[in-house]
C-alpha cells in the first residue's frame, strides 16, 4: 500500500463522519491468522 497506512473499512465506517471523509475503500485481503476476508480502507 502506498504510504503503508491502512485501516479496516468496518472501523472507518464506525468512525465519526468527519473522520470517515478522509478515507476510501481499498482492497479486500485475508489477514494472517484470520479466515474471513477484511475490507481495507486507505487515506485520501
Amino acid at each position: 500500500m502506498p504510504g503503508h497506512l491502512v485501516a479496516s473499512l468496518d472501523t472507518v465506517l464506525r468512525a465519526h463522519h468527519r473522520e470517515a471523509l478522509h478515507w476510501r475503500s481499498g482492497d479486500t485481503v485475508t489477514l494472517r491468522g484470520r479466515t474471513e476476508p477484511t475490507e481495507l480502507a486507505v487515506p485520501v
